[in-house]
């Protein structure tokens, strides 16, 4: 009885109160600032040279992964640690301050090349935060409860340009805590 009047109530008011949640002004300043960031760090040639080379090349062992596979591999799984301790994943690691939970770097054709821990899904591909920067645009998603990491994030995705015709061929995508804005 106390579970449906009392716990029942709380559950679904703090549900709410997560997907309600916006950021404070002082909150989006840093959110803007941070976002110029991660514009810069997706134009560092370790970034764009990586993502030239998976989009030219892409790793063999990983073209005909999908999400339900990746789903069932453990963060100990070779193939899931690969990403995390690749070259690129290193120098994502090394630009790393305390408010990022999480931050990955997809190739053209959406699959992961590169992140600091395993995310949800293999690709973003048919999805906004993949695809709207595939047109040069940024993605801002909404503050949410990320199932990867377990805290309330706001996810910002950048585009990969290639330095020469400005075109995007991959995405860098970020996971800020909002706590830590």
């Amino acid at each position: 009885m106390i579970f449906s009047k009392v716990l029942v109530p709380m559950f679904l008011f703090a549900c709410f109160a997560i997907s309600a949640q916006d950021l404070s002004s002082d909150q989006s300043k840093k959110l803007e600032k941070k976002v110029e960031w991660l514009k810069t760090l997706a134009a560092s040639s370790q970034i764009v040279e990586a993502v030239k080379s998976e989009n030219a090349k892409p790793n063999p062992d990983y073209v005909k992964m999908d999400n339900s596979t990746w789903s069932s591999l453990t963060v100990l799984d070779a193939k899931v640690k690969y990403f995390s301790s690749n070259p690129v994943a290193e120098f994502l690691k090394s630009k790393k301050d305390d408010s990022v939970s999480e931050m990955f770097l997809n190739a053209k054709n959406g699959n992961k090349m590169a992140f600091l821990s395993k995310p949800t899904y293999f690709t973003h591909i048919g999805k906004s935060k993949h695809d709207e920067p595939m047109k040069n645009k940024v993605w801002t998603g909404k503050v949410e409860m990320d199932e990867s990491t377990g805290s309330l994030n706001i996810q910002v995705a950048v585009p990969v340009l290639d330095e020469k015709s400005k075109e995007a061929i991959g995405v860098l995508t970020v996971g800020f805590a909002v706590s830590k804005l």
